[in-house]
Order: C-alpha cells, then structure tokens, then sequence
C-alpha cells in the first residue's frame, strides 16, 4: 500500500504477460528527475527478468517428475511380486 501523496511510480502495461496485466514501479525519491526512458527501460528488464511464477512452474514439474517416478517404482514393485507368486 502507498502512504503519501509525493511518490512518483512508473506503470506498464504488459499485453503478453499470461499472469500481469500492469505493473507498477514505484521510484525512489532521489532517481525521481533521472531520465525516464532509461528508468523505463530498467522497468521492463526487471519485469522480464521477474518472469512470473517461474518458481511454481519448476515446483509443479518437479513434483510431476517424483509422481512418475513413484509410480513407475510402484509398478516395477508389483511386477516383482506378482512374478514371485504366478513362480511359485
């Protein structure tokens, strides 16, 4: 939440961002009468560095990767054991 009235910020609007819709930068007070193109600039590469929820996307496949392999463990422990008892 902004407090005050004297903050400068710097919104972008980001079309192809599939989680964003704005983001918004809020500057400190002695880069306020930098030139603003260049703070924009830095704006969006932090934006794109940020990526989005790139962390949830690696949790998400690692936790698919370790239900595959449980699963293929499962299957691989069954078909052991139904090996030994269709042996005996």
């Amino acid at each position: 939440m902004l407090k005050g009235v004297n903050h400068q910020m710097i919104e972008l609007c980001t079309a192809d961002d599939p989680y964003f819709e704005r983001a918004f930068f809020v500057l400190r007070p002695d880069c306020a009468d930098r030139e603003i193109s260049h703070m924009q600039e830095e704006a969006r590469r932090m934006l794109h560095a940020a990526g989005g929820y790139t962390a949830l996307d690696r949790n998400r496949r690692r936790a698919r990767r370790i239900r595959l392999l449980w699963g293929a463990a499962g299957a691989a422990i069954g078909a052991v054991i139904s090996f030994a008892i269709l042996s005996l």
